[in-house]
């Protein structure tokens, strides 16, 4: 949607608990477009006490016009590009459907 933002997941200690006790290991990334493109593009704040002036910079920088927000659009025009066209899967979906159609015929 190309709207900049920051992700914020609040976790409890319970949550924390289960974590620990199953052995969970906190991936590289969790925001969507940072996994997509491998890197920090969004901002990601994850915890029990989060920072909130850490937080709050991070938004303010994104609401004006700036290097952050320039970047973050920047960036979501890339994951355009490593996604692909809007209609990529239906074309994906046509091709294997004719591929197949055309391997049954044979």
């Amino acid at each position: 949607m190309r709207c900049p933002h920051i992700v914020v997941y609040r976790i409890t200690k319970g949550m924390e608990r289960e974590a620990r006790l199953i052995g969970f290991k906190k991936p590289r990334f969790i925001a969507i477009p940072n996994v997509v493109l491998e890197r920090e593009l969004v901002p990601e704040y994850a915890g029990l006490d989060l920072p909130v002036d850490e937080i709050r910079r991070d938004v303010e920088a994104l609401l004006r016009d700036g290097p952050e927000r320039a970047a973050q659009l920047s960036g979501f025009e890339e994951i355009d590009h490593v996604l692909g066209p809007d209609d990529a899967i239906t074309k994906t979906a046509e091709l294997i459907v004719r591929e197949f159609g055309a391997a049954d015929n044979n």
